[in-house]
């Protein structure tokens, strides 16, 4: 039995008009006041095999070389991958992984531009947004039967990988959920 997602261009772009503004601290909040923030974006486009790619504006404020710097972002291209990674020998995870392609900083120097790219990318990892789902600790399952079906005693559910593909228009996620039967005794002979 397979558990198939589809995720229209259309459905994203209306997720991510909702969910911006948004702002995306690169620390722990006790530690320093490190952050990205995003606008809704002004496009959102699927990238074949890849993932998908926005371009919005924002504001950065982030600390180089002890000089903070406040930033106004004129334009962002942001990669957003899905990929499926394995969360242990037994669980696969679907993570999300940001990452910037090209940001225009307004009175910024090129060279800082390039060196705060590569530092907000370093913190924008699927473990330090979240933006993890543990599709097989959430699906794996053993389902008790009742005691009338003997001698079954429960369907077990599990997981065995995963796979995300992208075209043009659509997200496709894909789970196998491998369906086995559990018995209290052996099956019975046939007569």
């Amino acid at each position: 039995m397979d558990i198939d997602v589809t995720v229209t261009r259309d459905e994203l772009a209306g997720w991510l008009e909702e969910l911006a503004p948004i702002r995306i601290h690169l620390d722990d909040l006790e530690e320093t006041e490190r952050w990205l923030e995003l606008e809704r974006p002004v496009l959102v486009e699927f990238v074949p095999g890849v993932g998908v790619r926005l371009v919005t504006s924002g504001r950065l404020r982030y600390e180089l070389a002890g000089f903070e710097i406040p930033a106004t972002i004129r334009k962002l291209v942001l990669m957003m991958i899905p990929e499926v990674v394995p969360a242990s020998s037994s669980m696969q995870s679907l993570a999300f992984r940001l990452e910037i392609e090209d940001g225009d900083l307004v009175r910024v120097p090129v060279f800082v531009d390039q060196a705060l790219v590569r530092r907000v990318n370093s913190a924008l990892t699927p473990e330090t947004t979240r933006m993890i789902w543990h599709f097989g600790q959430t699906l794996a399952r053993s389902i008790p039967l009742s005691n009338r079906l003997e001698p079954l005693d429960s369907l077990r559910l599990s997981v065995s990988g995963g796979a995300v593909g992208i075209d043009d228009r659509r997200i496709c996620f894909s789970i196998p959920l491998p369906l086995a039967v559990e018995r209290s005794a052996a099956r019975p002979a046939e007569g």
